[in-house]
């Protein structure tokens, strides 16, 4: 995943990380990538929504939050 991105440290690249990880079934680092990106923006909605989305996924697998 890391080889498709540019190397700026955006919200916006994490976010596109995410979507990637999560497209792969790597929810664990889409979440990571979720984070990272409200990290740089906290109020970002699109991380927030993106990350809601991806723990209700978790949850439905029977994953640990």
């Amino acid at each position: 995943l890391y080889s498709e991105a540019s190397f700026l440290d955006t919200p916006e690249i994490h976010i596109e990380l995410a979507k990637k990880a999560r497209a792969k079934g790597d929810l664990d680092l889409a979440l990571k990538e979720y984070d990272l990106a409200l990290e740089r923006d906290p109020n970002l909605r699109a991380a927030k929504e993106g990350r809601a989305q991806v723990e209700a996924e978790r949850a439905a697998k029977g994953a640990k939050p």
